[in-house]
């Protein structure tokens, strides 16, 4: 029988984040194990001429990058959501990623974010 994911969700809470700039790519880590993660999220941004097919998500169920996966991210207070384009859930292997932070750096988090997001079709939304 086959897994429906369609409707799952993803949550966890990330003890590790990381933000950083590698050849021009653009990268945010989280996971809740800074060795050994049991979940993780990693969104990166590389230079090209489509800016959505330039930002990628790779999860701890999907082993690989998916391009043009996300619809909407929001960074409320500690917590982020992210809501995967409708095409992409198979992919991705959940429709939505919810991550609540023991600490964050928000300042840079939200730097980051805008800067993978800048001039995308996503929608970000950045509160609290």
């Amino acid at each position: 029988m086959k897994e429906n994911i369609t409707n799952s969700e993803i949550k966890f809470l990330a003890n590790t984040t990381n933000c950083y700039t590698e050849n021009g790519v653009f990268i945010i880590g989280i996971s809740d194990d800074p060795i050994s993660p049991n979940h993780y999220l990693i969104l990166s941004r590389y230079d090209e001429d489509d800016v959505d097919e330039s930002i990628g998500i790779q999860t701890h169920l999907t082993g690989m990058e998916v391009a043009k996966a996300i619809k909407r991210i929001v960074l409320k207070a500690n917590i982020l959501t992210i809501e995967i384009n409708k095409h992409n859930t198979e992919q991705v292997r959940a429709k939505k990623m919810i991550i609540e932070f023991s600490e964050i750096d928000k300042t840079l988090l939200i730097t980051y974010i805008n800067n993978i997001f800048l001039n995308s079709s996503v929608k970000v939304i950045i509160s609290g």
